[in-house]
């Protein structure tokens, strides 16, 4: 996928979250690079293993995101649209459950 663009305007405001959907089959394990450029009030992130909500909207995703902002206080945090909200902040040591049980 090559560079993608967006933008909003005061005169074009979303009434839902939307999202750029790749369509291009079923994926397996995968690693994601990406370079982004946002401007200082932007609010973004990058869904993967999500599913999309056609019954709100043509664009509209539930699942896990990689934030990004402009202003950088939400950028590497794991959030979940439309379920639990922010997961895990930035810079988290998540513990695997599994492994903490088997200590």
């Amino acid at each position: 996928m090559g560079p993608s663009s967006a933008r909003q305007t005061p005169g074009k405001a979303l009434k839902v979250n939307t999202f750029l959907v790749w369509r291009g089959g079923t994926v397996k394990d995968f690693e994601l690079k990406a370079e982004f450029r946002l401007t200082p009030s932007a609010n973004s992130g990058i869904q993967y293993r999500s599913v999309i909500l056609p019954e709100v909207s043509k664009w509209a995703m539930k699942g896990y995101q990689a934030d990004v902002d402009g202003a950088n206080a939400y950028t590497g945090m794991l959030y979940e649209e439309r379920a639990r909200a922010f997961l895990a902040p930035r810079r988290a040591v998540l513990a695997d459950a599994a492994a903490e049980r088997s200590n």
